[in-house]
């Protein structure tokens, strides 16, 4: 069995707070805070994908469902890569004006 391991930006409450959502998604992730300031990431079998391909990845990968599954494999393919890459840039750029308008703790790392 691989594991499967989502690592966050232990620092940011949105950041948190998203990847206890995407652990609802796919329950089979192991998530863990980490000292990351740039992109989330998707670790399976000695591989990491980052950003946007780690969000896909999990989905793909661990999925609770058929259509989660799908989602995932649809947001990894390439046609969709500047498109959700630019998403995934701007929720991270506002991480900290999200993780207050939630009323998580408040991202360590600085907008913008």
């Amino acid at each position: 069995m691989v594991l499967v391991t989502f690592l966050y930006d232990g620092d940011c409450g949105f950041c948190h707070r998203s990847g206890i959502l995407l652990q609802r998604l796919a329950p089979g992730l192991i998530l863990r805070p980490a000292n990351l300031r740039h992109h989330a990431v998707f670790r399976s079998g000695g591989v990491d994908y980052l950003g946007h391909h780690a969000i896909a990845q999990a989905l793909f990968v661990d999925g609770r469902n058929l259509p989660l599954r799908g989602a995932g494999r649809i947001l990894g393919l390439r046609i969709f890569d500047p498109a959700a890459a630019f998403l995934y840039r701007q929720v991270a750029k506002r991480r900290r004006g999200l993780s207050k308008l939630i009323g998580a703790p408040v991202c360590a790392v600085p907008e913008g």
